[in-house]
């Protein structure tokens, strides 16, 4: 999922990859229900700051671990890459919280040529088998395994592993996380 906030509402949006009752994205706010005004947000022309984990482009395995509804891994790639750039802008930020691809067969290149977005990858355990052979500083404003951020008036900390104790969480902080 894909999770950004509303900041006329300032309630947090969720944009599924993969809905239960079909594929594609959808929107919900946190409280469960769709929301004309939600909708109308993500049409607009300001940058958003996106965060999305796990994404495993290319791997049959987690696909079918995690039930995501599709019989070919090429169906799922291609799935989240159309859903990505339906709502994706070159301007808006997307931290990668981790594993964006595993057991690939494609060059992970193909996949991020056609991501929109400033990109921020914060590693994940599957990250370090690809990275090698990836000119991340082409691709991606940073590479960290932590980052604190300041997301408007909300501080996060991204990491692709849950963590019992984080920054801010005593002030309102968020954690946002993969796995």
């Amino acid at each position: 999922s894909v999770v950004s906030f509303d900041r006329r509402t300032d309630r947090a949006c969720v944009l599924s990859l993969f809905p239960r009752s079909k594929c594609g994205i959808f929107l919900k706010n946190t409280n469960g229900a769709s929301s004309t005004a939600a909708r109308r947000f993500w049409r607009m022309r300001v940058p958003v700051i996106y965060y999305i984990a796990d994404t495993h482009f290319g791997d049959t395995k987690a696909m079918e671990l995690s039930g995501r509804p599709f019989s070919r891994v090429e169906d799922m790639d291609a799935a989240i890459i159309a859903n990505w750039q339906s709502r994706v802008t070159p301007a808006d930020h997307v931290y990668v919280v981790g594993d964006l691809a595993a057991n690939n067969k494609k060059p992970v290149e193909w996949y991020l040529r056609q991501l929109p977005g400033q990109l921020h990858l914060i590693e994940g355990n599957h990250d370090g088998k690809w990275e090698p052979d990836c000119d991340l500083d082409r691709w991606f404003l940073e590479v960290r395994q932590i980052a604190n951020i300041k997301d408007r008036r909300r501080r996060v900390m991204l990491c692709h592993y849950p963590c019992l104790d984080y920054n801010y969480e005593l002030f309102g902080g968020y954690l946002a996380f993969g796995h």
